[in-house]
């Protein structure tokens, strides 16, 4: 039994390629799931296992890196 949990992470416009690169490459499910066209902030709800979780904090440290880091985690267990 695999544990997976999402997150919602916001995303600057600028580095959604990027970020977007780095959650395919992972192969990681993911849905946008709100746009802020007046902030430039796209949200992408990525659902992920305990293995990925490196994967997960290479993308917010791309965020920081960027001069943003949005805390509006949501984080919920669930068994597939």
């Amino acid at each position: 039994m695999v544990t997976i949990m999402k997150k919602a992470i916001k995303v600057p416009s600028e580095i959604m390629l990027e970020v977007g690169g780095i959650v395919c490459e992972h192969q990681l499910t993911n849905e946008i799931v709100d746009v802020d066209e007046e902030d430039e902030i796209i949200t992408l709800e990525i659902h992920y296992s305990k293995k990925d979780r490196a994967v997960i904090h290479e993308i917010e440290d791309l965020i920081t890196d960027n001069g943003r880091l949005y805390e509006d985690e949501d984080e919920d267990d669930e068994v597939e």
